[in-house]
């Protein structure tokens, strides 16, 4: 027996970009802005923000009203100061029965500055 079922699915909420990904030299500034945008017929809120570790990166979240409907900025920042990569999730978590939690991917590779070297004459 098959059952095939069809329909349209529709995005409770737009997160773009979907993951983030910090990359660049240490002792500079990396960072990341997200934009996530409710789509379900109720507007929901976003009441509290959290990360699994939260140790190599600053996120703060700013609400923003545009054309009438509420949206959302999550900005992150990169705090590792020594070349390496991490991996971390921020946790948005919703008023909303729909979208209880949104969970945003942060990944970081951080490296040592290329120092250039002279040309051979």
């Amino acid at each position: 027996m098959v059952l095939r079922v069809t329909g349209r699915v529709e995005a409770s909420v737009r997160v773009d970009p979907e993951r983030v990904t910090l990359i660049g030299n240490a002792g500079k500034k990396i960072d990341a802005t997200v934009r996530i945008v409710p789509e379900t017929k109720e507007p929901f809120s976003i009441v509290s923000i959290s990360a699994l570790r939260g140790t190599e990166i600053a996120y703060r979240l700013q609400p923003v009203d545009e054309g009438g409907k509420r949206m959302y900025l999550l900005h992150v920042e990169n705090n590792k100061q020594n070349p390496g990569r991490y991996y971390d999730k921020i946790f948005l978590k919703t008023d909303s029965t729909v979208v209880e939690t949104i969970t945003v991917i942060v990944s970081g590779d951080i490296r040592t500055e290329d120092k250039q070297e002279k040309p051979a004459l």
